[in-house]
């Protein structure tokens, strides 16, 4: 928060015609989930999807039985 409030105030009162500044890059906020959570509910979705997958295959295919 504290970057997001430097920059916008270096934003306004920078020289006009003067280069903008980059915005911050954003930031874990309370309520979202932690990264290393979040990596791993998707790695665990990935997972179900691709054995659903392979049982629909297998089911569907008979050379995949």
């Amino acid at each position: 928060m504290t970057e997001l409030l430097l920059v916008m105030y270096a934003r306004v009162n920078a020289k006009e015609g003067s280069p903008p500044i980059p915005w911050p890059e954003p930031s874990w906020r309370p309520g979202d989930p932690l990264p290393e959570t979040a990596a791993a509910a998707d790695e665990e979705k990935r997972a179900r999807a691709r054995a659903t997958y392979e049982r629909i295959n297998s089911q569907m295919l008979p050379e995949k039985r």
